[in-house]
């Protein structure tokens, strides 16, 4: 490889993830292929469901919302069970369980046997972002950042693989073909459970008290900022929801364009989420992401209302610019929250926090579809109402950040020994 070629994949910064051997390329490595897995399963589980058990629409609506608020509400005593048995073995056992639960899944067909598996599974996967953000702070602090930056560059090539694959197998219309997806994603979390056991643990002086605490909830600024994160993480289903449904709705925009778009979603997201991090390393660089993410989303949907007009060519080139900025708000709003979510968290407590953080997720996996579909129907007047819904998450931020940084100056000079 050329001296150029390298400096440019430098530049991507998952590459020296993957290059070097050590911790980093654990975490890396384990990012990959849980995303590989997991874009697999988004796919197949529901030909699964309807194809193969036999469900319903309905049903299969009943079960996934199942698994969806077990996340919600187990959110926060993942985080305590973290802290009372341990970050790493708690994180080796959640995947170690879901590769039995994706195996349980494909050995029954019966309704209320895949329902309490949908919902142990719900239980399983929450908190997980949060806690894995609280691994990688404690296994790599020298660049928290830039290590999250890469992780979630490497999960896009892991979603961008699965999407291929998933799509051969959808092709061939065979229900065993769907069943070897499934267990092909209980295979990686197998593989992820081995990679983070190999994760080193945390230096004992680093460790947090043992034992369950539910101050998270009593902690209203922080639920706050969780509240604000759900609003910019729903940006995540404008792609899986609203864009095709948006499509459909104006009409004149070929069905393809969604597809492109996605692409151009997973190249963005591959080549420049390294960059884009750097800015949001502290809580000032992280509110200026916030703005600028605010920004990319605000075009987005000036751009969507304007693919509403009655000229095909027009729609469509809006449909794929609304895309790329919907891109340039992820890329700038996931670093900045990554930054506060962990720097507003108390020092003593953050797995308990951290994995509260992923409430944010849950709510939008339990409220967001709804919200695309009445967003979508309200068409202009939709995509106008959720750029002000995150114009006012962004000043919610602004404030929260604010106080909760004026609340924790005196602790932390007082625990320095300084005089304020």
């Amino acid at each position: 490889m050329t001296g150029r070629l390298k400096s440019f994949f430098s530049l991507l910064g998952w590459w020296d993830v993957l290059a070097k051997p050590g911790t980093s390329r654990l975490l890396g490595v384990n990012g990959l292929v849980d995303a590989a897995g997991m874009g697999l399963s988004v796919i197949c589980l529901p030909f699964y469901f309807v194809q193969v058990a036999g469900f319903s629409n309905a049903q299969l609506a009943v079960v996934l919302t199942a698994g969806g608020v077990t996340e919600l509400l187990v959110a926060v005593p993942a985080g305590a069970l973290a802290g009372r048995f341990g970050l790493r073995p708690y994180s080796v056992f959640t995947r170690v369980g879901r590769a039995a639960g994706y195996l349980g899944l494909v050995l029954t067909h019966d309704f209320t046997a895949l329902l309490v598996l949908s919902v142990l599974l719900g239980a399983l996967r929450a908190g997980n972002n949060g806690l894995m953000q609280s691994l990688v702070a404690a296994a790599v602090p020298g660049d928290r950042t830039g290590m999250f930056a890469a992780i979630r560059a490497l999960r896009n090539i892991g979603y961008l693989v699965s999407g291929s694959v998933g799509a051969v197998l959808l092709s061939t219309g065979s229900g065993s073909t769907v069943v070897a997806g499934l267990l092909v994603n209980a295979v990686t979390y197998a593989v992820g459970a081995a990679l983070v056991s190999r994760v080193p643990a945390a230096p004992a002086a680093a460790q947090e008290p043992t034992g369950f605490d539910w101050s998270v909830l009593r902690d209203l600024d922080y639920l706050g900022l969780i509240t604000s994160s759900a609003v910019f993480t729903s940006s995540l289903l404008v792609l899986s929801v609203a864009l095709p449904l948006w499509v459909l709705r104006i009409g004149g925009v070929p069905e393809w364009t969604v597809g492109v778009v996605v692409v151009i979603n997973t190249a963005m997201v591959i080549l420049l989420q390294h960059r884009c991090s750097q800015g949001a390393k502290t809580l000032a660089g992280s509110l200026r992401s916030l703005r600028i993410s605010l920004a990319g989303f605000a075009g987005m949907a000036a751009l969507f209302c304007l693919s509403a007009v009655h000229n095909a060519v027009l729609a469509t080139v809006a449909v794929l610019l609304a895309g790329a900025l919907l891109t340039v708000g992820e890329l700038f709003e996931g670093p900045a929250w990554w930054t506060i979510s962990f720097e507003l968290a108390p020092p003593e407590r953050n797995k308990h926090y951290l994995a509260a953080f992923d409430l944010n997720m849950a709510l939008v996996n339990v409220g967001g579809p709804t919200l695309f579909v009445v967003m979508v129907q309200a068409e202009w007047v939709g995509w106008a109402l959720y750029a002000a819904l995150l114009a006012a998450a962004t000043v919610l931020a602004h404030l929260l950040v604010a106080r909760r940084s004026r609340r924790m100056a005196p602790v932390a000079l007082a625990e320095t020994g300084v005089a304020a």
